[in-house]
């Protein structure tokens, strides 16, 4: 790491990139792309609403099945979705809607998001540094009481 630290870059050995070969796959998957594996999914009996992350995996996992078959037969691919829909609301309501579809959006809201962008924002600017946070949860905590 010290390598990689000092210049920005490491070598691997040919012996760990030829394990790292065999072990590991990897894809990619453009706006297009993701849009449509949302779409897919939404549209697929029953339908499964996805988020661009996850959607993005997905993708890759389709593309790579011929040579996940060709690993044997009981091998099975398991993407891991990586986090709610609703938190890219306007991303997936656009790739649905672009598609042709409808979404109740409101409808998979999990129950502490319902009303969220109805209720007033608090945000506040500050330093960028530890003490300059620090100074600012203890002038709220003082000035609630807390």
């Amino acid at each position: 790491m010290e390598q990689l630290r000092t210049s920005g870059s490491f070598a691997v050995s040919p012996a760990a990139l030829a394990a790292a070969r065999q072990a590991l796959w990897s894809g990619r998957c453009g706006d297009d792309q993701t849009r449509a594996a949302i779409a897919k999914y939404h549209a697929a009996q029953p339908p499964y609403l996805l988020d661009p992350h996850t959607a993005v995996g997905v993708h890759v996992a389709e593309t790579l099945a011929p040579e996940i078959a060709a690993l044997g037969d009981g091998v099975q691919t398991i993407c891991l979705s990586t986090a709610h829909p609703a938190k890219f609301a306007d991303e997936v309501i656009q790739a649905i809607t672009d598609a042709g579809a409808q979404i109740d959006f409101a409808a998979i809201l999990p129950p502490p998001f319902v009303g969220l962008l109805d209720k007033p924002r608090r945000c506040f600017e500050c330093h960028n540094s530890p003490d300059a946070v620090a100074r600012h949860i203890e002038q709220v905590a003082a000035a609630s009481g807390k």
